[in-house]
Parts: C-alpha cells; sequence; structure tokens
C-alpha cells in the first residue's frame, strides 16, 4: 500500500447504484477517493456487505486504502421483521442484539 497523502482534506464519495460499478469504483479510487460513504437509511446488511467488498477490491487492486464510513440516520434502531407486535413500556430495559 502506498503512504498516505500529506493532505488535511478528504474526497469522500457517497455510493449509489451508478457508482457501484467496479469500473466506476476503481476509476474513484484512481482519482484520490479517500473515503466511501455508505448511506444507511435504507440499506440492508446484502447491500452494506457487497459495497464493503466492492471498496475493498478497488483499493486493494490501486494498491490504495480508503476508508468505508457508515452514516446511520440518528437515534433510530432498525429491526428487522416480526411475527407479532413488541408492546414497550416507559422504563423498560430492552437488550438488543444481531442475529447470532
Amino acid at each position: 500500500m502506498e503512504k498516505p497523502s500529506p493532505r488535511q482534506t478528504k474526497i469522500v464519495v457517497t455510493l449509489g447504484p451508478a457508482s457501484m460499478v467496479p469500473e466506476v469504483l476503481a476509476g474513484l479510487v484512481a482519482r484520490g477517493a479517500d473515503v466511501f460513504r455508505l448511506n444507511m437509511a435504507h440499506a440492508d446488511e446484502a447491500w452494506v456487505r457487497g459495497a464493503v467488498a466492492a471498496v475493498r477490491a478497488a483499493a486493494a487492486a490501486a494498491g490504495r486504502e480508503v476508508a468505508t464510513m457508515m452514516d446511520v440516520k440518528g437515534p433510530e434502531i432498525r429491526t428487522d421483521a416480526r411475527e407479532a407486535a413488541l408492546a414497550l413500556a416507559a422504563g423498560q430495559l430492552v437488550d438488543v442484539t444481531g442475529p447470532d
């Protein structure tokens, strides 16, 4: 991997359908993209895993290190579909875990 740039600013690129093409990602990395932003407002796990893998592959092919940034919507917890409604009481503690 090449040495980090002495630049004080970074180029942040938001990934979307048009930029998820391997050739486009490679071009963005070659032109100096430092961080790839993933908008988590509408992303699912499969898309995120694919996006991160694609960014890592483009960076490795270019011999550069780039970062990925997850831009979360805010103080909101997103859950998967539930079979039944879940009622919570004020002050009740909830343990949120992954699918494991």
